[in-house]
């Protein structure tokens, strides 16, 4: 009869190799993992959730409305949740969406009819008409016919400018966290 023998060598080997491969994905798992915090405001029906390094702050001039970015107060930042208007009877959100844009410094791209967690919402592009390669990404949210549009100033040149990728990644991230409160 043959027995097994253990090869505690090989074994406490294997161990420790499992323990280093798993510490090492657990501390790239973590390592870019940012903190969130959420922000509520009540008067205006919503919450949305933004990193910690960020700050967000009710709009000075309308408390309805949010502002949110790098150093954001209650008078400036990259960009913010504002009420914009009612949908008018029969209207639809991207209908509404595109008159809004129509007034906007440079017009919109296109408005893209898609669906965050559920919600219908039209995604706008618009770019400023300025030196430096700058866009607004705009997003429609609607409920019970009142709109609210949340958006985001960056700057297009990556390559010059990486903080507006980072800032364009880290809003994509805040959308799906958009909600409007019962």
């Amino acid at each position: 009869m043959t027995q097994n023998k253990i090869n505690w060598k090989s074994l406490i080997t294997l161990v420790i190799f499992a323990v280093i491969v798993g510490g090492v994905i657990f501390y790239f798992n973590t390592k870019n993992k940012t903190e969130w915090n959420t922000y509520e405001n009540k008067e205006g029906g919503y919450s949305l959730s933004y990193p910690k390094e960020w700050n967000t702050a009710s709009n000075k001039y309308n408390s309805k409305n949010a502002l949110f970015g790098p150093g954001a107060t209650s008078e400036s930042g990259y960009g913010g949740v504002e009420f914009i208007g009612n949908l008018s009877q029969g209207q639809s959100l991207k209908d509404f969406i595109k008159q809004f844009n129509s007034g906007v410094e440079s017009g919109s791209v296109s408005e893209i009819e898609t669906k965050i967690n559920g919600q219908n919402v039209v995604i706008s592009i618009l770019p400023k008409a300025s030196r430096e390669p700058t866009e607004t990404k705009s997003v429609g949210f609607e409920k019970d016919g009142k709109v609210l549009n949340m958006y985001l100033m960056y700057k297009t040149d990556f390559v010059n400018y990486p903080e507006g990728k980072q800032r364009l990644d880290i809003f994509n991230q805040m959308l799906s966290t958009f909600k409007f409160l019962d």
